[in-house]
């Protein structure tokens, strides 16, 4: 199964290492230059997508933009990564995903 992470853009693994970032993005899944979200979601430490993430009283709600279709496993492991940071956060999850 493979291992996703949602990230804030501002996260060190990204904006931390300005000269190295573009291997997060060996398929050049992004356009270079002004962000055009506040967060991404990594998938084996590639950039495989945009999250939007907002927060409420008690739910903690993503928006999961792919920038390449996922497998079943990759949508899974999302799945998992926004309930991990639920759970870290003590709110609920609603979690939803868009399509190009």
């Amino acid at each position: 199964m493979p291992q996703a992470h949602l990230l804030q853009i501002l996260d060190e693994y990204y904006i931390g290492y300005q000269n190295t970032r573009l291997l997060l993005d060996a398929a050049g899944l992004t356009t270079p230059g002004r962000e055009s979200s506040i967060g991404m979601i990594l998938i084996g430490s590639q950039i495989a997508g945009h999250m939007k993430r907002s927060l409420k009283t008690d739910t903690v709600t993503f928006e999961i933009q792919p920038l390449r279709p996922l497998t079943p496993d990759e949508r899974t492991a999302v799945t998992d990564a926004a309930h991990r940071y639920g759970r870290f956060l003590q709110r609920r999850v609603s979690l939803t995903f868009f399509t190009n």
